[in-house]
């Protein structure tokens, strides 16, 4: 992010919302941005107040490009605590950042991953316990990348946010929606009642389906992969996902005595995956950025 000299990001982001049009974005940017940058003529050092004011504008710029792609949420994830002290003090810089322009933006959620990859001390270590409880290695052995494990346990905490923050905006509508009594005067006319009106275009906005619970999400319960969250955030992610599934019979047997998944959810399941390769095969075919 802070060499478009490179890479220009926004505008790569601004092409890829055209070309996939996204509900949901997650962006995570930072790890090689503290650097000097040079900027009309000037050099200016990672830890100068002008350095922080001009990537907290790129920062901005990222994530109005996302949101004006039709983006209605864009969550934006910050850096982990890092194995080398003096880089660790950098990231806590920009997670800084990333707060605060999220912050002055509705539709920017930003995801704190700083505790979720230190010890209960706030140290950093390599190895860290899953759901299981079992030390697995959860970053690489540069301390800034993580292994397969540290992914799974990151991808978790996003899925986690994101059914947080859906169900929050979901009541928030349906108080929003709630009937208004109005009464006339006591001239004697009579009593009306009428309804809030609907937000049509909030209505009829295109919004990700979730998946059925009724028989993949409990079939693989058990199988989750190192790193995932506990198990009673599990427990909690599936009832929510349970309560939303477009299922009517939940309790329907598979071949085995194995939980099916609903023949509905079995179709959306095939027209996502169809949509996802189309989506792939365009952004492969698309021109590569100018790196000048």
């Amino acid at each position: 992010m802070s060499r478009p000299d490179f890479y220009d990001w926004p505008r790569r982001l601004a092409y890829v919302s055209r070309v996939l049009q996204p509900d949901v974005a997650v962006a995570f940017f930072g790890a090689n941005d503290a650097q000097a940058v040079d900027f009309n003529g000037r050099v200016l050092g990672s830890e100068s107040s002008a350095w922080d004011a001009l990537y907290a504008q790129r920062v901005g710029q990222a994530m109005d490009t996302l949101l004006r792609g039709g983006a209605t949420r864009v969550y934006w994830v910050g850096l982990p605590i890092m194995g080398s002290t003096a880089f660790s003090r950098a990231v806590r810089v920009l997670d800084t950042i990333y707060r605060r322009e999220a912050a002055a933006r509705p539709g920017v959620v930003f995801v704190d991953t700083w505790s979720m990859f230190a010890t209960p001390r706030g140290a950093y270590s390599a190895y860290l316990r899953d759901a299981h409880g079992e030390l697995q290695l959860m970053r690489q052995s540069d301390g800034v990348h993580m292994t397969l494990a540290g992914a799974a346990r990151l991808g978790w905490a996003i899925v986690a946010r994101s059914s947080a923050t859906t169900a929050s905006a979901a009541r928030s509508r349906g108080s929003d929606r709630t009937c208004r009594k109005t009464t006339a005067s006591s001239s004697g006319s009579a009593t009306s009642r009428r309804f809030a009106p609907v937000d049509r275009a909030a209505s009829t906005r295109t919004r990700p389906t979730a998946p059925c619970a009724c028989g993949t999400a409990q079939r693989h319960r058990g199988r989750l992969p190192p790193g995932a969250q506990s198990a009673p955030q599990q427990d909690d992610l599936l009832a929510r996902l349970r309560e939303k599934s477009p299922c009517a019979t939940p309790t329907r047997r598979g071949r085995r005595g194995a939980p099916a998944a609903c023949p509905r959810a079995e179709k959306e399941r095939r027209l996502t995956d169809k949509a996802h390769r189309a989506r792939r095969k365009r952004d492969r075919a698309a021109p590569p950025v100018d790196d000048g």
